[in-house]
Parts: structure tokens; sequence; C-alpha cells
């Protein structure tokens, strides 16, 4: 959807973000924005974050195994 579609329709993308859809909007010559629920954003950065907590976890654990090992 167009900047200018989504801004002349607010109150419906905001009704079709609380029924759960992800909405897209374009501007031209810009990158896209999406809108998505609250719910979905945080669990957006839940996930974000326990994947960077996972790969420094796994960092760690193979600097601990060689210090062991030495």
């Amino acid at each position: 959807m167009n900047f200018r579609t989504a801004r002349g329709n607010l109150s419906e993308v905001l009704n079709n973000v609380e029924a759960g859809e992800e909405v897209e909007i374009t501007r031209r010559g810009r990158e896209p924005a999406v809108i998505v629920s609250k719910a979905t954003f945080e669990a957006y950065k839940k996930a974000a974050l326990d994947a960077e907590f996972a790969s420094l976890f796994d960092t760690l654990d193979s600097t601990n195994k060689e210090l062991v090992n030495r």
C-alpha cells in the first residue's frame, strides 16, 4: 500500500493490523516500512535477542572448551 493510501485510510490500516495483518507501506524512492501489532513487534524483538544470546553463548562455549583443553 502506498503512503497516500495508508494515510487516507489509517483507521482501516490499524484495524487490519489489530486483526493480525502486517501492512507494508511504500514511498517513492524509499525503503518500505511495515506496520505490525505491538505483540508481533515484541515477538520479533525477542526472537532477535534470543538468536543474539544463543550466538554469544556458542562463542563463549567454544572459548571455554579451548581454554579447558589447553
